[in-house]
């Protein structure tokens, strides 16, 4: 019989929150700089969601896996034909009308939450282990690196690296932290790659990076990243922990998302309406 691990379903709860964080963000500012909410997505919803409500000209989506949530924005294109079939009455609530710093600020929205992750959660980690430093940091995020690329005596320096500085009560804090730096490495690709988006020069050599940069994160998320934790754990247990883990974000995610919900049919923000 499966006994749920009560420390991913707090580590569930954890990241479901820092995503949803992420999509309040994106909220807030699209509201503070008048940019237009086409739709708030928490988690992924492929053929169908859970639960969709439209507020305003905003459509709430609550999907069924839990592994991403996103805001889409009206007029986040570079594209000038798209730009110029937008009827003038709506060119105001418009993303690429907006000026310089507001774009800035929305495109690295995700960013400044990841940074946040990161530095909360290592102010925890420091406080209940003095060992912890921003040496260790680096030297133990290179290990991680050497590993995913390396042979079994780098997973075994790597286990032993653990061992020293990550114990039963900080493991779920510690696993938040390589989580925020996983996020903040591919937000920090993601903002790169949309600056050289909406840079004015076009050439084969900024197509060629672009496409590269759109690889990276994949190779990284998508095959080493689980390549390691196989190194440490047989399928089964994966599977086991991935299933207490996602629970915990589907259950706590929908609390939040249905919270906010609420909040907004009460108070109906005018935002919504544009």
């Amino acid at each position: 019989m499966h006994v749920f691990n009560t420390k991913l379903l707090f580590l569930g709860f954890l990241i479901a929150s820092f995503l949803f964080l992420c999509n309040l963000l994106y909220l807030f500012l699209s509201f503070l700089f008048g940019i237009r909410v086409l739709k708030f997505t928490m988690f992924f919803s492929p053929q169908f969601s859970l639960f969709n409500k439209t507020i305003g000209k905003t459509d709430f989506v609550l999907g069924w896996i839990p592994i991403g949530s996103s805001v889409e924005i009206f007029g986040k294109t570079t594209d000038i034909e798209e730009q110029r079939a937008i009827p003038e009455q709506d060119l105001p609530f418009a993303f690429f009308t907006k000026k310089l710093y507001q774009q800035v600020f929305i495109v690295f929205a995700p960013t400044i939450v990841y940074s946040i992750g990161v530095i909360c959660s290592y102010i925890v980690l420091k406080s209940q282990n003095e060992l912890w430093s921003f040496d260790y940091i680096f030297t133990y995020l290179k290990e991680v690196v050497l590993t995913m690329f390396g042979n079994d005596n780098d997973v075994l320096a790597l286990k032993t690296l653990s061992n020293k500085y990550v114990g039963e009560n900080n493991i779920v804090v510690f696993t938040y932290f390589l989580f925020s730096c996983t996020l903040l490495f591919c937000g920090l690709i993601d903002n790169f790659m949309n600056y050289l988006r909406l840079s004015a020069s076009d050439s084969k050599i900024k197509n060629a990076l672009t496409i590269a940069l759109m690889f990276l994160p994949f190779i990284f998320v998508g095959w080493k990243v689980p390549a390691l934790i196989f190194e440490y754990y047989t399928f089964g247990e994966f599977f086991n922990y991935l299933i207490d883990f996602l629970l915990g974000m589907l259950l706590f995610g929908s609390v939040l998302f249905f919270a906010a919900i609420i909040v907004l049919k009460l108070v109906k923000p005018k935002f919504l309406l544009r």
